[in-house]
């Protein structure tokens, strides 16, 4: 699930929880568009991934320590039909919005789990796969004592603020979605149930949920999950470049990401594919958009990603970011910064959780 871009009220998303950069979009649309990529790019140390995506701080463990220097290799996600997999996500986002001379920090700390299924394989390796929420926690902090929580595996109580919070996260707990992936780790496709789409239609109208997700619902959590693999094969130091579109307070244009294949260290024997990416914002206003008022002014978005290349799945993905914008209300600054990180393991189902080797600071 993808926090959302800082914007004129302060909000909060890690991802959008992604998760994402924010805008209007009252359900999740199916979709049917691939990423446009350059081949063999060179990574760019000041870019970053999309807003509410995010990144990680921690040192190299013993278990990475042996990497194979200037072997090239080629990077596929590599599916079997009928296997089940647990995705799990946690996200943390803090937002200080400055208001002349008063400032209000929101908190927000986000869990949830996701179970895929593959239901079949193309002669190509794209993969189509049903997934499903079966775990949602939301923790928000609001300052001086005022805090709000939620946990679908604990029964509901009270009214007011926490019913809201419930009405609006529970029916996500069940209801699928179809998503084609390619072994790049493009999205082809989502397509999503009739009840997830009227539960995410829901949450964009939660005034303090839609920001944690974004404009794109529950979507954000999903493309957090796939790395963009490169075209073709790649050595220790190559890199590739990937971009989507946005929307945003601020305006809309593009998020380009730069990834950069750092080598494979070994993991308790595992050759895993170390890929580190950094992200930036570029906004454009285009014909027929209106200007918000609100100015992007300083953006760090960073990533580690550790892929297993022997068996073709990613085992451990983090991010952070800051994004910092401004503007004025009823001629009075207003300044909000966005700090957040998530992280993303995926296991199969049968298998006991792990703590995975930890990751080098991109």
């Amino acid at each position: 699930m993808t926090a959302g871009s800082p914007s004129d009220q302060g909000n909060v998303k890690r991802h959008n929880l992604h998760i994402g950069l924010p805008h209007r979009s009252p359900a999740i649309p199916s979709e049917n568009r691939k990423p446009k990529t350059t081949p063999n790019a060179k990574p760019n140390p000041m870019s970053f991934p999309r807003l509410l995506s995010l990144m990680l701080l921690f040192a190299v463990g013993p278990a990475m320590a042996s990497e194979a220097a200037g072997e090239s290799v080629v990077l596929r996600w590599k599916w079997t039909a009928n296997q089940e997999w647990l995705a799990e996500f946690t996200q943390t986002a803090v937002t200080d919005s400055t208001f002349g001379a008063k400032t209000l920090r929101l908190a927000v700390t986000s869990r949830w789990t996701q179970r895929w299924r593959v239901d079949s394989v193309d002669a190509q390796g794209a993969a189509s796969i049903t997934q499903s929420f079966t775990r949602i926690a939301v923790d928000i902090d609001m300052g001086m004592g005022n805090t709000l929580g939620f946990d679908s595996q604990r029964p509901i109580a009270g009214a007011g603020e926490p019913r809201r919070l419930a009405d609006a996260l529970q029916p996500l707990i069940g209801p699928t979605w179809k998503l084609v992936v390619s072994p790049r780790g493009e999205i082809m496709q989502i397509a999503p149930s009739a009840e997830l789409s009227a539960a995410s239609e829901q949450l964009q109208k939660n005034s303090v949920l839609q920001p944690l997700f974004g404009a794109d619902g529950v979507v954000g959590p999903i493309r957090q999950a796939f790395v963009l693999l490169p075209e073709a094969s790649v050595a220790p130091g190559g890199g590739w470049r990937a971009t989507l579109p946005f929307k945003a307070a601020f305006g809309a244009g593009e998020i380009a990401t730069d990834y950069k294949f750092e080598g494979l260290r070994s993991d308790g024997g595992i050759p895993m594919a170390a890929i580190a990416s950094t992200s930036r914002v570029e906004a454009k206003t285009g014909a027929g958009e209106v200007a918000k008022g609100s100015e992007l002014k300083d953006q760090k978005v960073a990533g580690m990603v550790l892929f297993d290349s022997q068996n073709g799945t990613l085992v451990d993905a983090r991010q952070s970011q800051m994004l910092r914008t401004e503007s004025r209300v009823r001629d009075i600054p207003l300044a909000v910064q966005l700090a957040s990180d998530w992280t993303f393991t995926l296991r199969k189902e049968s298998a006991p959780p792990t703590m995975p080797a930890k990751l080098s600071p991109p």
